[in-house]
């Protein structure tokens, strides 16, 4: 009976993580969230840059509706959209980079409250370079796709 009764009695503690590693690894994840966003412009950014569809089309590249009207007006919001995004996420890899190496440093709370800031800051860049990408061509183009004058 005490041969059955040892194989049953184990120590729990061992499968669960220690407090520390946990916090590294939730320390971790909010790290490389902060740089998915960021990589993600530049890569969006070179490739909007240097490998643009040759006309406009609805599945791939920057698309907007004053841009998709000529091949002329295709490629300047390409070419526009790629050193905007590709020009943002350089600066915010490197920001977001800063930040991340001195949060590493912080409480668990300290850092999920800088990444719920960053994330907001980033979605936000984001919306505006959009935005300002489509203004400088739709004040370039008609909607045609023929440039103003």
């Amino acid at each position: 009976m005490d041969a059955i009764t040892s194989l049953f009695d184990i120590d729990m503690s061992g499968f669960v993580p220690s407090m520390g590693s946990l916090t590294g690894f939730l320390k971790f994840f909010a790290f490389i969230g902060l740089i998915i966003g960021p990589a993600l412009m530049v890569t969006f950014g070179y490739l909007y840059l240097k490998h643009p569809a040759a006309e406009a089309n609805r599945k791939f590249g920057f698309r907007i509706f004053y841009g998709m009207g000529s091949v002329e007006a295709w490629q300047f919001s390409q070419r526009l959209a790629g050193l905007v995004f590709g020009g943002l996420g350089l600066g915010l890899t490197v920001i977001m980079l800063v930040v991340a190496i001195v949060a590493m440093f912080q409480s668990l709370d300290t850092v999920g409250n800088i990444f719920m800031i960053c994330m907001i800051i980033e979605v936000a860049l984001t919306i505006i370079a959009y935005c300002a990408v489509s203004f400088i061509v739709m004040k370039n183009f008609d909607a045609k796709g023929n440039r103003k004058q």
